[in-house]
């Protein structure tokens, strides 16, 4: 499930989320599970670079790509995943790197190892 929000958010704050699913257990017993997260929110991209979890950012690409499983050629998951990895670091790149040689690799402190996860 992917949730948009276009309002604003309160820079260097908190944005909160609360998700409830009601289910009946296979004994017929109505619960209700509550899931409640806590966000950091920035106002500037290399404060998102900077913190960022890499651990997360792989588990939700690899359940993507496992979702295109069926629509889609190996080929085309590994691209689509490899053009991912050169976006992200392209963005940081353009937009929080110092400038630099066009041909030297420039990654985020917390993202070393994207282009390891991507190519696994």
């Amino acid at each position: 499930i992917e949730i948009k929000h276009d309002d604003k958010l309160p820079e260097e704050g908190q944005a909160y989320f609360q998700c409830a699913l009601l289910y009946t257990s296979i004994s017929g017993q109505r619960r209700l599970r509550i899931h409640n997260l806590a966000f950091s929110t920035c106002s500037q991209l290399s404060d998102l670079f900077r913190c960022c979890e890499m651990d997360t950012f792989v588990n939700v690409v690899s359940k993507q790509a496992i979702r295109q499983v069926y629509t889609s050629t190996p080929k085309a998951i590994r691209e689509n995943l490899t053009n991912q990895c050169a976006q992200i670091l392209a963005c940081y790149r353009r937009n929080c790197a110092s400038p630099s040689s066009a041909g030297q690799l420039i990654l985020p402190e917390c993202m070393k190892l994207l282009p390891l996860y991507t190519n696994c």
